[in-house]
This record gives structure tokens, sequence and C-alpha cells, in this order.
């Protein structure tokens, strides 16, 4: 219950933050992360309501990508 309540109230920022931190045009062509980020960017599309499953993206993203996400 408590993911369907996260979610409601907060998946919306986060996945704005992802989306835009993650967005496959922040990537050149060329590095090997463009890939990376392409695939990652369609599972937070896909998940954009789910609060839960965008907190494990974030963590997926920020190791696969050396990047790091404030949120």
């Amino acid at each position: 219950m408590s993911n369907v309540i996260n979610s409601m109230f907060m998946a919306k920022a986060l996945y704005d933050k992802l989306a835009r931190a993650v967005h496959p045009d922040r990537f050149p062509d060329g590095d090997e992360r463009t890939e990376i980020a392409n695939q990652l960017f369609q599972l937070i599309s896909k998940n954009k309501s789910n609060y839960e499953e965008l907190k494990r993206l974030k963590e997926t993203a920020e190791k696969e990508l050396n990047i790091k996400i404030e949120v």
C-alpha cells in the first residue's frame, strides 16, 4: 500500500529528475553510455508512476552511467 501512496505523491518529481538526467541526448554519439541511457530512459518512461521502480532505476542509472542524480 505504501508504494501506491508514494507513487501518487512522489513519482512525478522523481520521474522528472530521472528523465532529465538519463535522457540519451545528454550523452554524445559514440559514448558507450548512450545505449545504456537509451534503455534506462525507456524503462523510466514505462514506469513513470511507479515510485519504487523509479528509485531502483535511479540507483541503476547512477551506477551504470557514473552520474549523481540529486533528488
